[in-house]
Parts: C-alpha cells; sequence; structure tokens
C-alpha cells in the first residue's frame, strides 16, 4: 500500500503541471491541500480504527488509491486535482494511524517490534515506490505513475483486509 502511494506522491509535481495544468504558483496551495487533508485523515483514522478497525484498514487505503486514480483520469482542473489530493492526503494521513493501531492490538507486547518494521517497511515502499513511478514516468508518462500506484494501494487494501490475527 505505502510503496503505491509513493509511486504517484513522488511525481505529484509533474503530475500537477500535466495533468492539471497547475503552474509552480500553484504547488503550494496543492500541498497545503494535500497536507491539511492529511491531518484530517490522521485525526479521524484513531476512533474509526478504536470502533471498526476493518472498516478503518479498508476506508483510509481505498480513499487513497481512488484519489490517485482520480487525479489520473479527472485531474483535468485545478478543481478536480485539488479535491483529488485532498482525497489523496485524507487516505494517506489515516493510513499509517490505522496501521499502527492494527498492528499494536496483534502483537500488543512486541510494541517497539511492531513500530520497528512499519518503519522499515515505509522506508522500503518510498524508495521502491519512487523507483517504480520513476520507471512508468520515464517509459508511459506521469500518469501512468499515478494509476500504477493506484492499483497497487488499492490491492494492498484489499489483500491488508483479509489478514487475520492466527494467534492461538
Amino acid at each position: 500500500m505505502a510503496g503505491g502511494h509513493f509511486t504517484g506522491f513522488t511525481y505529484i509535481r509533474p503530475a500537477a503541471e500535466s495533468i492539471g495544468g497547475i503552474e509552480a504558483s500553484g504547488l503550494a496551495l496543492l500541498l497545503l491541500v494535500y497536507g491539511l487533508a492529511a491531518f484530517a485523515g490522521n485525526l479521524a483514522a484513531g476512533p474509526v480504527a478504536d470502533r471498526r478497525m476493518r472498516l478503518a484498514v479498508l476506508l483510509f487505503p481505498l480513499t487513497l488509491g481512488a484519489a490517485m486514480l482520480v487525479f489520473a483520469v479527472a485531474g483535468a482542473t485545478t478543481v478536480g486535482v485539488l479535491a483529488a489530493v485532498a482525497l489523496w492526503g485524507f487516505g494517506f494521513g489515516g493510513a499509517p494511524t490505522t496501521l499502527m493501531t492494527w498492528m499494536a492490538r496483534t502483537e500488543p507486547t512486541r510494541l517497539e517490534s511492531v513500530g520497528g518494521l512499519q518503519a522499515a517497511t515505509f522506508q522500503v515502499a518510498i524508495a521502491a515506490g519512487a523507483v517504480v513511478g520513476g520507471v512508468l514516468v520515464d517509459g508511459v508518462g506521469v500518469g501512468a505513475a499515478l494509476v500504477g500506484g493506484g492499483v497497487a494501494v488499492l490491492v494492498g487494501a484489499v489483500l491488508l483486509s483479509t489478514l487475520r490475527n492466527r494467534r492461538g
């Protein structure tokens, strides 16, 4: 899931410029919208994860993946780009909180280990996602990085939601 996010997010500037026609002067607004939405997603994730973990595990990554796809196919206007980026930020903002809550519930006696695992996984995902995104941008175009990343996030969300606690 995180790798899919970074496949597209690494190239959000060229995507905003080429797909949405946003000039360099508009990038600050784009990132502000993303950041505020990510903050809101982070705040929303805790209560949702506390009440309905399976919903949270699906909601935030599905929002993230869908937003990347919407950006790629419907982001031809500034309003479309800003709306897609707001959803993207909200989804990604809630994902780490949800994942950490899920991991802590799964392994409550190993909090340091699961925290380290999440940090290491995200670092690998950043690198792998950026590389895959770069290959897609160079080979096909910036829209391909958004579509490829969005599909990866959606597949990851479905796979993550099927995991069960196997403690006996």
